[in-house]
C-alpha cells in the first residue's frame, strides 16, 4: 500500500481545502445570469449515427439550444476532458440572438464511448472526429430552414478538429457540401499539431491509471487534486467552479470517459516514441494556408496549457485569420470571458474590426472580479 501511495505522489499535488475554496456557479452574478439564460432556452437532445473514418458506429449526441430559425446556425464543439455543458455560459449570451448547436465529441458527453483498445487506432484521432462530426452535422442540416448557414467554434481540441475539416483535402472534398455552408470559423485558443510543449496536467491526465484515480479517490484526495487544476485555469479565483471541478472528478472516475479522454489526448499530435513525429506534424502544418474561410482566434494572454504564441503561428498560417487577445484570459475563456468573447464574435460575424486586442467595453471589468 505504501508503493502505491508513493507512485501517487504527482498525482495529489494538491492542498486540502483547494475543492472548498471553488465557487458556485450561482455566486457569480455574470455567470448565474448566462446560466439561467441558456437553461431557459431549453435543449433538444438528438443521437446521430456516426462513422468516421475508422468505419465504427457511433453515436453523437447533438444538442439544439434556441428557436429563432434565423441566421447562422452556431456549431460547438469542446475540448478534450469537457463535454457541450462548458458552452453555457457563452451560449448563454449567444442563444439571445443566435441558434445552437452544441456537439459531444465522440466519448464525451452523451455520446458512444467504445473502448479505445478494442477498436481501430483511427477512432478517436482528430481526422476521426473531424468526420464523424460533418457526418452529424449534415444529417442535422436537414431539420433547419433550406440553405441554413453555419459558423463553427472550436475550443482547444475542438478548435484543431475544426480546422481539420477544411485543411484536410479528403475532408474537404467528402464534405463539401456541409463546409460550404461554414461562413466563418471562431477557434478559442485552438491546438495546433506543432504543439510547443505539453502542459504537465494535461499529459499527468492523459496517462493516469484506474487504480491511482480510485485510491486517490478513497483517500478523499481527488476532488481537491482537480480543484487545483481548474483554480490554475482561470485568472479569477471567482471563476474557478464546483461545478466544474464535480464535471472532471465524474469523468476521471467514470471508466469509459476517462479512458476515451485520454485516447483523444494521446492521439490528437503524431508521436515516435516519446519525441513528436516531425515529418506527419510539417506535412499537417502545411495544410494549413488551405483554411481560407474567414477565421476568427480568440487567445488568453496568459494561457498556461496553450501558449498565446501559438495563437499568433496559426494566425499566420491560417489562409484567412485574424486574432484578438484577451488581456489576462488563460484557457478557459468560456467560463473567464463569455460576456467579452461573445461581443468580439458579434463584431467578427457583422463584418466589423476588432483590432488585436479586446477593449474594456467589451465587458473585461465585471463588479464581480
Amino acid at each position: 500500500m505504501l508503493l502505491v501511495i508513493l507512485t501517487l505522489v504527482p498525482f495529489l499535488g494538491a492542498c486540502a481545502g483547494d475543492y472548498a475554496a471553488l465557487s458556485r456557479e450561482a455566486s457569480v452574478p455574470e455567470l448565474a445570469r448566462l446560466s439561467d439564460a441558456y437553461r431557459q432556452r431549453g435543449n433538444h437532445t438528438t443521437l446521430v449515427s456516426t462513422t468516421g473514418q475508422s468505419g465504427l458506429a457511433i453515436d453523437l449526441a447533438l444538442h439544439r439550444v434556441g428557436e429563432s430559425g434565423n441566421g447562422p446556425l452556431v456549431v460547438c464543439l469542446h475540448g478534450a476532458f469537457a463535454d457541450h455543458s462548458i458552452w453555457r455560459f457563452l451560449g448563454g449570451d449567444l442563444v439571445t440572438d443566435h441558434d445552437l448547436l452544441l456537439v459531444d465529441l465522440p466519448g464525451c458527453g452523451e455520446s458512444g464511448k467504445p473502448d479505445p483498445d478494442r477498436v481501430s487506432p483511427l477512432t478517436y484521432t482528430v481526422p476521426d472526429c473531424a468526420a464523424r462530426v460533418l457526418q452529424a452535422v449534415r444529417a442535422h442540416l436537414e431539420r433547419e430552414p433550406a440553405g441554413r448557414r453555419v459558423v463553427m467554434v472550436g475550443h482547444s481540441l475542438g478548435g484543431a478538429i475544426a480546422i481539420r475539416m477544411f485543411a484536410d483535402a479528403g475532408l474537404a472534398g467528402e464534405y463539401a457540401d456541409v463546409l460550404s455552408r461554414v461562413d466563418n470559423l471562431v477557434l478559442l485558443a485552438p491546438l495546433d499539431v506543432a504543439v510547443e510543449k505539453v502542459h504537465p496536467l494535461l499529459l499527468e491526465v492523459s496517462r493516469v491509471s484506474g487504480v491511482r484515480i480510485w485510491t486517490t479517490l478513497q483517500l478523499g484526495l481527488l476532488r481537491d487534486r482537480v480543484a487545483s487544476g481548474v483554480r490554475g485555469a482561470v485568472a479569477s479565483p471567482k471563476r474557478a467552479l464546483r461545478e466544474d471541478a464535480d464535471a472532471k472528478v465524474a469523468i476521471l472516475t467514470d471508466w469509459d470517459r476517462r479512458r476515451a479522454m485520454q485516447a483523444m489526448l494521446a492521439r490528437a499530435v503524431p508521436y515516435a516514441g516519446d519525441r513528436p513525429d516531425w515529418e506527419k506534424i510539417d506535412a499537417i502544418v502545411a495544410t494549413y494556408s488551405r483554411v481560407k474561410v474567414p477565421t476568427l482566434i480568440i487567445w488568453g494572454v496568459h494561457d498556461e496549457v496553450l501558449p498565446v504564441s501559438m495563437g499568433y503561428k496559426l494566425a499566420a498560417e491560417l489562409g484567412n485569420a485574424q486574432l484578438v487577445a484577451v488581456p489576462n484570459g488563460m484557457h478557459s475563456l468560456v467560463a473567464e470571458e463569455p460576456t467579452a468573447v461573445a461581443w468580439v464574435m458579434r463584431e467578427f460575424l457583422a463584418g466589423r474590426s476588432v483590432g488585436r486586442k479586446i477593449p474594456a467595453a467589451a465587458g473585461l471589468t465585471g463588479p464581480d472580479r
